[in-house]
């Protein structure tokens, strides 16, 4: 079994990039809408290139400011 570690350092970098890009990126609003339950967990699947990860930004940037993106791939 085999499990990367990563340091406290790049993944602060990661998150300060990731909101960096939040901030100047533009994105198309789209007729998806979901149903939000408080202090639960949205998970999104679907079709490869429907826009889920970039939903999900949007999301992030509009509603949830204090909110973590884990990109698994």
């Amino acid at each position: 079994m085999y499990i990367e570690y990563m340091e406290r350092g790049t993944i602060i970098k990661y998150y300060v990039n990731l909101h960096r890009f939040l901030k100047r990126e533009k994105f198309i609003e789209r007729e998806l809408k979901i149903k939000e339950i408080p202090n639960k967990i949205i998970s999104l699947i679907g079709p490869r290139r429907a826009g889920k990860t970039f939903y999900m930004l949007n999301l992030m940037r509009k509603r949830f400011k204090r909110s973590i993106y884990f990109d698994f791939e």
